[in-house]
């Protein structure tokens, strides 16, 4: 017990998190025009604005879901593994064509006041056209 007491255990200056953030594994890649790189095979979305730039992904290769993205040598942000499936039903939510409003059909012998309106119109205009005609006729 003397012995332990001559050498105290002084705390780790890192904490876990930064100790496993030493082990990770570092690459390069080019991100895309949609802001995605591919790493390993998994596709990683990285924030938007740095689209077409060389960056450095840096991750734990036994947990692929937590990487870092770095650019010249700047943390700028997270590497989120892409789910398309997801980001395709959140995008096109608002343009299903389920959530299009339409109107009511209408039945086979159902005519719409509009429909009536313009039926009316068009044979106004053909009568008009014939009195025209008639009269170019006689003089």
């Amino acid at each position: 017990m003397a012995r332990m007491a001559r050498f105290p255990a002084n705390p780790l200056p890192y904490g876990k998190e930064e100790l496993r953030r030493f082990f990770f594994v570092e690459e390069s890649r080019k991100v895309d025009k949609a802001g995605c790189v591919s790493l390993h095979g998994a596709i990683y979305e990285v924030p938007a604005e740095l689209a077409r730039q060389i960056v450095q992904v840096r991750f734990d290769p036994f947990e692929p879901e937590d990487a870092e993205v770095y650019l010249n040598g700047q943390l700028v942000g997270k590497a989120k593994l892409l789910d398309a499936t997801h980001n395709f039903h959140q995008k096109n939510l608002k343009h299903r064509l389920t959530d299009i409003e339409r109107p009511e059909p209408i039945m086979e012998g159902q005519m719409t006041f509009s429909m009536l309106e313009a039926a009316k119109a068009s044979q106004q205009a053909s009568l008009q056209d014939a009195v025209r005609y008639g009269m170019e006729g006689q003089t």
